[in-house]
Order: structure tokens, then sequence, then C-alpha cells
């Protein structure tokens, strides 16, 4: 449910080498769009899979059958080996937004297929398609479980809740490991946990020349090309500060962790956050520089002009600065 985990595959690009499988096509997250661009960069198959989607004519995207069936029946013919699997179908009907009407019609569109929306059948969904996959994955591979997340270290239970728990529990105890995770957390929205097994390489995504634009009341925007572009700005030593710690800057500082960037946030209301140093305008220096998430960031970006920071941009600007950078990479 909107994690928009999908940027990852840029991150670890250079160890995706065999095919890429989606099961579960976007519902406005972009997803599909995403692997698709992808796998047409990098010269890899790509398939997406869904039973409810409308029909496409791209020949990559399968509508009309489940994950299961096509996993059973179409994969074993296409003797090819999978190294990257986004697993992302069968909705998880999270405790807190049960008397939401459109869950409740989620609830009704399943039953008149005959199939029960509960946590126990997404849980044994995603580990049927994990167990079906398993045969057909390369010795470098890595699946992303959407709507899944780490529990906090004192809850009760298993060490992941979601979809993907059970699935994780299973790859886990077979020496997979978790390369990425959302924070943890009793119920999470935008949870997401990504396993691998061989050789993994995470590094920044190149920049990219065409004309995709922010807009921060897009729920299809892309958060980790934005992550990476701003990362792309500080120089070595130097540090990115969050300017608002808001829910722009939180999704971004998700990507900013694969990046590996130092960083920092100032935030009149926020006192702490995971992993971040909190600064204030004083504390500025020639070391800083500033990114402002907030959607309307007109007064914050006069202030912080004014402070001693190296300098003060907005995610537009550090992409159209991506943008420049991959003009001139491929002018050369």
């Amino acid at each position: 449910m909107g994690a928009r985990s999908h940027p990852l595959i840029d991150y670890y690009a250079a160890s995706v080498r065999a095919a890429i499988v989606e099961i579960g096509g976007e519902r406005g997250d972009g997803s599909t769009s995403h692997f698709l661009r992808f796998a047409a960069d990098h010269r890899l198959p790509f398939w997406s899979i869904d039973i409810a989607q409308r029909p496409s004519e791209h020949p990559s995207v399968i509508t009309g059958t489940s994950g299961e069936d096509w996993l059973t029946h179409t994969l074993p013919t296409l003797r090819t080996q999978v190294a990257f699997a986004y697993l992302d179908n069968f909705d998880w009907p999270y405790a807190s937004l049960g008397h939401k009407r459109w869950l409740q019609d989620q609830v009704a569109e399943y039953a008149a297929r005959g199939v029960s929306l509960t946590r126990e059948n997404s849980m044994q969904a995603h580990l049927n398609q994990t167990l079906l996959l398993e045969p057909h994955l390369a010795p470098d591979a890595a699946i992303l479980f959407d709507d899944t997340w780490p529990r906090p270290s004192t809850a009760p239970g298993p060490r992941f809740d979601g979809k993907g728990a059970t699935a994780l529990a299973h790859l886990l105890a077979r020496g997979w490991r978790v390369l990425d995770a959302s924070d943890p957390a009793i119920e999470r929205y935008d949870g997401f946990v990504l396993v691998a097994r061989g050789r993994w390489e995470k590094r920044l995504p190149p920049p990219r020349a065409d004309g995709w634009t922010w807009n921060a009341r897009d729920d299809a925007r892309d958060w980790g090309r934005a992550a990476a572009a701003a990362a792309r700005l500080v120089p070595p030593g130097h540090t990115l500060v969050l300017a608002g710690l808001g829910k722009n800057a939180k999704r971004l500082w998700r990507y900013l962790r694969s990046t590996g960037v130092r960083a920092a946030f100032l935030d009149d209301l926020v006192e702490r956050w995971p992993d971040l140093a909190r600064l204030s305008d004083a504390e500025l220096t020639a070391s800083h520089h500033v990114l402002i998430t907030p959607d309307s960031a007109d007064d914050l970006h006069q202030r912080l002009r004014s402070t001693a920071a190296a300098a003060v941009f907005t995610v537009p600007e550090a992409l159209e600065h991506d943008r420049s950078l991959a003009r001139q990479l491929a002018a050369a």
C-alpha cells in the first residue's frame, strides 16, 4: 500500500543480471512502468503479472491470470533465471483501516472471486509465490516484499509482519539476508523488506536526462531518484541537511540511507529522528547543503538563504542538476 519501494532496484542495478518479475501490477505507484524502463535500459527480460489489472498492449504485462498460475505454468517454459522479484499482490487488510469504505469494498471484491481477504491468506500467497520462484532464481537474486515491515525489537511474535512475513522466515532460514527495510513498526502502511542471496552491490543510480518532473503532491513520484539526485549535489565530507522533517523528508530519507550520504535535519518541531543529528539555523556552516522538502517552501527558502550554509536547494533543482549532468556525460 503505497510503499513506493520499487526504485530500490536502481541502487542495486549492477547486481541485476537476469530477468525481473513483478507479481501485482502498479496501482498508481508507477512500479510497472519503472521496471519496464529499467529492463529496457539494461536489456533484461521483464514480466508483470496481475489477475485484476486492465489489459495492456505491452507483451511484458500479463493480465487476467494469477501470479501463482503464471509461476507454475509459464515461467518454467521460459527457461530463464530471475534476478529480481517484486511481490506486491494480494492486499493486506490493515487493522487500523478496517472501518474505511474502500477496504470494505476491497474485501467484497475478493469475495466475488471466491477469495477471503485475510492476513493469513495474504502471507500464504506470498509464501506460495516465493516457493514457486525458488527453482528459477539466479545465484545472485533478490526479492522485494511490499506491505511488509520489521517489528520493533520489543514486540512479541515473529521478526516481520505484513504480506511477506512467512516468506521471509522461510528465506532467512536458508541463508538469505536483509538488504534494505523500512523502519520497525507495529503497523506500517509504507513498509517494505528487500532480501537477497549471493553478491549484491549498492551504489547511486546514474543521473537521468529524461523529462521526469517532480510534483510534491503526486503519489507516483519517484523518491529514489529524488534522493539520488540530492546526494549527488553534496561534495565528499559535506553534510546534506533535510529542512523540514515532514512526510516528504522522511520518504526521501529512506532512500538517502541507501546512498551513504552524511545527513542531518533541521526542524522547529521535531526533536529527534533515528540516525539523524538535529541542527539549528545558527549551526549551519559552509559544509552544509540544505535540501528543502516541504510542499510550500518560499518563506523557508528565504530564511535559509541568510544562513552560512554552502547551498540551499529544492528537489526540482536537484533533479535539474541530474539532468544536466546526464546530458554532459552523454556528450562526453
